[in-house]
């Protein structure tokens, strides 16, 4: 269950005459994630007037990293959603020309650091639409790469020996049926 923590995150509305304002409805599901770029649960590691740093537990929508997301200010006039240090969110994170930009205060809920994420009701409900659960490498032993000992090279020597095999085959194909 997503809940609210006075002082930390509040509910926001639209300043006046921004009626673009985003909203994320969770009651239209499909529609709130595909306005967002990436939706993530994260600590917040750092915070100050013009950026907010976040360190990612599992992403639930877009491309997963293990580095430090530094989330910059709103250009678009509408309201800012607050944070304090150490807080764990959910955060639906709108981009703008490529960066990910600092969400409005209904695109962020503050979610227990004990809780369960695969249990979370909140998280199970994102979840159901995006069918994304990614956690971020820990080191670079578990970063995407090619596995050149255990996959290339044992899979390049089997392609090698059918080929060769396929060659003896077809020299001694045409040794019986020439045409």
């Amino acid at each position: 269950m997503a809940f609210f923590i006075p002082g930390i995150i509040a509910p926001g509305h639209a300043i006046a005459g921004q009626e673009q304002c985003p909203a994320f409805d969770l009651g239209d599901a499909e529609a709130a994630l595909q306005s967002v770029a990436v939706v993530l649960v994260a600590d917040i590691t750092g915070v100050t007037g013009t950026a907010v740093t976040l360190e990612p537990v599992v992403y639930l929508k877009g491309a997963t990293s293990g580095a430090t997301i530094l989330l910059t200010s709103r250009d678009d006039g509408c309201e800012q959603a607050s944070f304090e240090k150490g807080t764990r969110v959910l955060a639906a994170l709108p981009s703008s020309n490529g960066q990910l930009v600092w969400p409005a205060p209904d695109q962020v809920f503050a979610i227990d650091a004990s809780a369960e994420l695969e249990e979370h009701p909140l998280v199970l409900q994102i979840r159901d639409v995006t069918a994304q659960f990614a956690f971020p490498a820990d080191s670079a032993e578990y970063t995407a790469g090619i596995a050149w000992r255990n996959v290339v090279l044992p899979l390049g020597i089997a392609l090698s020996i059918i080929g060769a095999i396929s060659f003896v085959m077809m020299i001694y194909w045409h040794r019986i049926d020439p045409s």
